[in-house]
């Protein structure tokens, strides 16, 4: 790691080269406050400090830039001076790129920063001077191969949420139980969904990287939707969820209610699959559906409450299922009277395309649903 006067004089060089007519000044005015360098531009005095942090972590980075906003809050400065804070670390991807891009764009959109490594990685914005700049690495940085990019594991449980409030906020309100509001960014979406900071500026880069999603002027915006759509189903088709047909213990009614009927609690459960899409009035394929019901707690317990048994598939009235993802299933759930509640419209797709017949046929007409939503947004 270099010592701190190293990185002070790899600071002052990558400004002076990213701004052509920028000069040194050794000697600011007696009444500026003190800062690491001062560099003057045209008419405007940059002020700039470095900090050098051990370890690239985005936390201990947005440490960083919090406490160099609160300190220039309260320094009086002259109306030409622009502030600089310069991070210099042992290296830095597009990850932690796009969260310190997207922190000083909500919290400090008048402050100029940069992002140092020691393999002469380098980047600076400076909002004031309309400066984006970027330089690459002396050496070429190592790419994941092909076979590493089909191993990352794209659709977590979180990844998945934060995908249905991207993609799912123009549904109606009878196919969508999730937050409305279009995010603006990383950490507008992480508040929105209510995850981390940190996992809603990986889910971010993670999609970027991709191409499945852009920052535009309105917000995050999913793009290569149709793809994206498409290589979720297959990644759920791979999915082993366990599930276990159920009939109830009570003698059976005849003929059964169009919604099978469960003794509350019904906390943690929901209604999916071609039900729940028969429910919305989206299903597509015809014949008998076993309903198929996600259950949260353990498969015996839900049995026990709901005076279910174990039985042959062809004996079933429901088909109850531990869902592998449960925060994605449940979170946006739509409340029903005196019944379960029923997933959102692409989680029926989901149960549909792993678990029924004909299922391909009916997540696919769903798939052609979620594109008309964004078309009409």
């Amino acid at each position: 790691m270099k010592s701190e006067p190293e990185w002070l004089e790899t600071a002052q060089n990558v400004i002076l080269e990213a701004i052509p007519d920028a000069q040194d000044c050794s000697e600011p005015a007696a009444d500026t406050p003190a800062s690491d360098l001062h560099i003057r531009c045209k008419a405007a005095l940059l002020r700039v400090e470095v900090k050098v942090i051990r370890a690239p972590r985005i936390s201990e980075v947005e440490g960083q830039l919090a406490s160099f906003a609160l300190k220039r809050s309260h320094q009086k400065r002259s109306p030409k001076d622009i502030d600089v804070i310069v991070v210099a670390l042992s290296k830095f991807g597009p990850r932690l790129e796009g969260a310190v891009r997207d922190y000083m764009e909500q919290y400090a959109p008048d402050v100029g920063w940069g992002l140092l490594d020691l393999n002469d990685k380098a980047v600076l914005v400076v909002p004031g001077l309309q400066v984006e700049w970027k330089r690459a690495p002396s050496l070429p940085e190592r790419r994941p191969s092909l076979f590493e990019r089909r191993d990352r594991k794209l659709f977590t449980d979180l990844n998945r949420w934060m995908l249905k409030v991207l993609i799912l906020r123009f549904a109606p309100e009878d196919q969508w139980g999730g937050p409305r509001k279009w995010p603006q960014h990383a950490t507008d979406l992480a508040h929105i969904a209510g995850v981390s900071v940190s996992k809603a500026h990986q889910f971010a880069s993670a999609f970027q990287q991709e191409g499945y999603l852009r920052k535009s002027a309105q917000g995050l915006r999913m793009v290569r939707l149709p793809a994206l759509l498409d290589a979720w189903l297959q990644d759920e088709k791979n999915s082993s969820p366990k599930m276990s047909p159920a009939r109830s213990l009570l003698p059976a009614q005849a003929p059964p209610p169009e919604t099978p009927v469960l003794p509350e609690p019904w906390d943690d459960s929901a209604f999916g699959g071609l039900f729940a899409a028969k429910q919305m009035g989206l299903l597509h394929v015809s014949g008998h559906h076993v309903p198929l019901l996600h259950v949260g707690k353990p498969m015996t317990r839900a049995m026990h409450e709901w005076q279910l048994e174990s039985c042959d598939v062809r004996d079933a009235q429901l088909i109850l299922a531990e869902p592998l993802y449960p925060r994605s299933v449940f979170r946006g759930v739509i409340k029903q009277e005196q019944s379960a509640p029923r997933v959102d419209l692409w989680q029926a797709a989901l149960d549909s395309v792993s678990s029924a017949a004909r299922g391909q046929e009916q997540a696919k007409f769903i798939v052609e649903r979620i594109l008309a939503l964004q078309e009409s947004s």
